[in-house]
């Protein structure tokens, strides 16, 4: 096992790969969901509480690490590990992969969670310390897993699409004319039910004299887009939307933009994507575009980094 923060890896961190070991020892028992149930006070009149849902109270995890080659650290090792996990002030993703101590190829599985590592501790050997002991606490009751697909709405004198039907393999194609909306059903993971799934969106818009918009039909027919200002021009800059924050930026997520600057006017008329979850989603879009979707989703799989 291994896992990827703040821009290193536990194979490159230093000039010898770590491995990721528990402290427990062997595990037979995974003590893992702790929920608190927010629930009213009960009265003469009313003997039935009001309800109010649950809250997760959030996991912690301690493991170690040590040297694949079962070498003490040198001090300049030492140093640069205790840097690395300590340095960050804020939360942020560590990628887990539960095979092997090589960094995983594209595809393979990589589970993520979001947080920062709290305390570290060495254990000592007569030559050195033999490896680390961190905590981590977790943003998150499980890890999560992450989605991303493009939506090609590109206009080329209409939209192109072919389909092949599974028993005959026989393919149809069919073109969609440019003022029909380009409809794009996406299924949507999620492991917490009753929760909506809120995405990052990034729209290209290739055409400065066309709106982009979005509408979720499968969630009432709410729309989002990119709108035309008061001069009537629309801007082909990407627009990366941050449906999680509220947050709109350009493509790399670093410089802000107003909500203006898209032709957000009305406060009472913005909406933000959002996916119900473990159903298809069907969107429709129109405008000249291509649209970059991400999210994460929680993967219900117990048992903390040892997944």
């Amino acid at each position: 096992m291994g896992f990827r923060y703040n821009g290193f890896s536990t194979e490159n961190i230093i000039g010898t790969k770590l491995m990721l070991m528990s402290m427990d020892g062997a595990i037979d028992r995974v003590d893992w969901t702790d929920r608190e149930n927010m629930i009213g006070s009960t009265t003469v009149t009313r003997p039935i509480p009001n309800d109010y849902g649950t809250t997760y109270n959030l996991p912690e995890f301690t493991y170690g690490l040590m040297k694949a080659d079962y070498e003490p650290f040198t001090t300049e090792e030492q140093v640069m590990v205790e840097a690395w996990l300590t340095s960050p002030k804020r939360s942020s993703f560590v990628e887990i992969w539960p095979d092997g101590c090589d960094e995983p190829a594209e595809g393979e599985e990589v589970y993520r969670y979001f947080g920062k590592f709290t305390s570290t501790s060495y254990g000592l050997m007569s030559e050195g310390f033999y490896g680390v002991i961190f905590t981590f606490q977790s943003t998150s009751p499980y890890p999560l897993k992450h989605v991303e697909f493009t939506i090609d709405a590109t206009l080329n004198g209409g939209r192109t699409t072919e389909t092949t039907d599974p028993e005959t393999g026989e393919t149809t194609t069919e073109t969609i004319p440019i003022d029909e909306p380009f409809v794009a059903p996406c299924y949507i993971y999620s492991d917490e039910w009753e929760e909506y799934v809120y995405p990052t969106v990034t729209i290209t818009n290739n055409d400065r004299t066309q709106e982009v918009t979005i509408t979720q039909v499968t969630d009432k027919g709410n729309v989002m887009g990119i709108y035309a200002d008061e001069l009537g021009n629309v801007p082909r800059l990407d627009v990366t939307f941050d449906c999680q924050r509220c947050i709109l930026s350009d493509d790399t997520g670093t410089a802000v933009i107003n909500f203006s600057d898209i032709g957000w006017k009305d406060v009472g008329s913005i909406y933000w994507l959002r996916f119900l979850p473990r159903r298809i989603n069907v969107l429709e879009i129109v405008g000249d575009a291509t649209i970059k979707i991400a999210y994460d989703y929680p993967y219900k799989k117990v048992g903390g980094w040892l997944v």
